[in-house]
């Protein structure tokens, strides 16, 4: 994974690198710009291999968060429903400069499946969240 973008003073941290779609996170960050909104940023890929029109790196802005008087923040959100894979970058960033970034990793589980039994042979349907596939 390339090298996480940190400002001078600034520090970013979860409280976990890794979840399953919609387990809590919290976010804290110091050595920001003080009353500043930051903008908490999702980064992800998409695309196709097959298409032939290849990836390419989409942004979507999860909130806006605004420091307190010592540039510090504190967010708390559930892991979004994206794919599963390498990490997702998360970027804190005002005015169209990134000041601090993270690395959040979401995992694939079991959303639901049925029919819960049948006799040998049942064709069953399962639903995942944080595959490799839309």
């Amino acid at each position: 994974m390339p090298k996480l973008k940190q400002g001078e003073g600034v520090k970013v941290v979860l409280t976990k690198n890794e979840g399953i779609v919609g387990d809590p996170v919290t976010l804290t960050s110091s050595g920001l710009p003080k009353e500043t909104d930051i903008e908490l940023i999702w980064n992800t890929m998409k695309g196709s291999r097959v298409s032939g029109k290849g990836f390419g790196e989409e942004t979507t802005l999860l909130e806006k968060i605004k420091t307190d008087e010592n540039g510090e923040l504190k967010y708390d959100f559930t892991v979004p429903d994206d794919l599963g894979g390498i990490p997702h970058r998360l970027d804190l960033a005002a005015g169209g400069k990134v000041y601090g970034q993270a690395y959040l990793r979401v995992l694939p589980s079991i959303v639901e499946f049925s029919p819960k039994s049948g006799p040998v042979g049942t064709k069953i349907s399962i639903t995942i969240k944080g595959g490799w596939l839309d």
